[in-house]
């Protein structure tokens, strides 16, 4: 675990986070991810109930993912190639990876009504 993260888990819970990180767990359900982590329901859902523990789990998540960024680049030209549809999956990964920023355009139109009213006097 590297030193730059603020929390350190406790043994139990760095069972959670093995398995939260692993991607081959994604369809499995909270009991299955119990079994494989080897830890209660009660703990799972306790660790999941802490704010240091979730963010530690979501800063792994981020850190792993753009760990894996070549990949997601890799599969971007792969596919822009063969079908230039569908991107929004990988928009998504390489916006949450910092290398893809969409560029949006405001547009305003409206009208603003505005009213002269000469009424000064010259003694100011």
């Amino acid at each position: 675990m590297k030193d730059s993260y603020k929390y350190e888990p406790t043994p139990s819970e760095k069972k959670v986070l093995a398995v939260q990180l692993d991607p081959t767990n994604l369809n499995l359900n909270i009991v299955e991810r119990c079994k494989l982590a080897k830890v209660s329901r009660k703990t799972w859902y306790d660790s999941m109930a802490k704010i240091e523990f979730t963010t530690l789990l979501n800063d792994m998540c981020l850190d792993q993912m753009k760990g894996r960024m070549s990949e997601v680049l890799d599969a971007t030209i792969n596919f822009a190639v063969m079908d230039s549809r569908c991107g929004s999956d990988r928009k998504i990964l390489l916006a949450m990876g910092g290398l893809y920023n969409e560029k949006q355009s405001l547009e305003v139109s409206g009208s603003l009504a505005v009213q002269i009213v000469d009424d000064l006097d010259d003694e100011d």
